[in-house]
């Protein structure tokens, strides 16, 4: 008997492939299923696992956005971030202009990363997705986000990707990320989301660009998300 059998261990298991060759006589194979629960059950547990029927249950965090969620004429979402307790936040803007200050010694060391800089903030304002805070006056509450740029000149697409900073501690060792409620995970398990690639005959992926963008904060709470910046070192503070 040839065998080109291959066993190949995955985080599922084992995957047998390749090809199993048998003589022509009559030779007769048997498979013994050690189990002390009757086959019945032991094949209803098999077909659970293959079902990729959709969950019944209802998560807090999907409860939460239906009963605080709204819509833009243009269709775009606006959603609440769900909070424990927006008390327990202190002083949060000395630390972010610092955190810019220092920010801006290493932009102007570095011609290519602080014209890569600025035009991400400019790009950033002239989408819509940040807006220039016009009042002197300071909110009761609000959280200024220290940002800084991750940049790999070998990237062949986005070269600099800035980050805002939402676990920065503020004045009493709270950041924001500490006060917001964690909805657990959302998405199906991976294991789910391989065995649902067997009920269709194609499959499609996608890159929706700034995916996270396209969902607004609700104006009640985007003083909780602003940045201090400013376009050269000497330039008042933008808001």
């Amino acid at each position: 008997m040839n065998s080109n059998i291959i066993l190949q261990e995955t985080i599922f298991g084992y995957i047998v492939g390749g090809k199993y060759e048998i003589s022509s006589s009559n030779e007769q194979f048997c498979g013994l299923l050690l189990e002390s629960e009757d086959i019945n059950k032991t094949m209803q547990n098999f077909w659970n696992i293959e079902s990729v029927g959709e969950s019944s249950h209802i998560l807090n965090s999907e409860e939460h956005f239906l009963e605080n969620y709204s819509r833009t004429p243009e269709g775009r979402y606006i959603v609440k971030i769900p909070l424990k307790n927006d008390k327990q936040l202190g002083e949060s803007r000395t630390s972010a202009s610092r955190r810019l200050d220092a920010l801006w010694r290493r932009l102007g060391k570095d011609t290519k990363l602080k014209t890569l800089y600025c035009d991400f903030m400019r790009e950033y304002k002239d989408l819509g997705h940040m807006t220039e805070v016009k009042e002197v006056y300071e909110p009761e509450l609000s959280v200024y986000l220290p940002h800084h740029g991750v940049y790999n000149p070998l990237e062949s697409s986005t070269k600099l990707r800035v980050v805002f900073n939402g676990s920065a501690a503020t004045s009493n060792g709270v950041s924001l990320n500490q006060i917001q409620l964690n909805g657990g995970t959302v998405q199906q398990d991976l294991f789910s989301i391989m065995i649902r690639f067997q009920k269709h005959e194609f499959v499609f992926t996608a890159d929706v660009r700034m995916m996270y963008r396209q969902i607004s904060i609700h104006p009640d709470q985007r003083d909780l998300q602003r940045i201090v910046w400013k376009e050269c070192p000497d330039q008042p503070l933008g808001l």
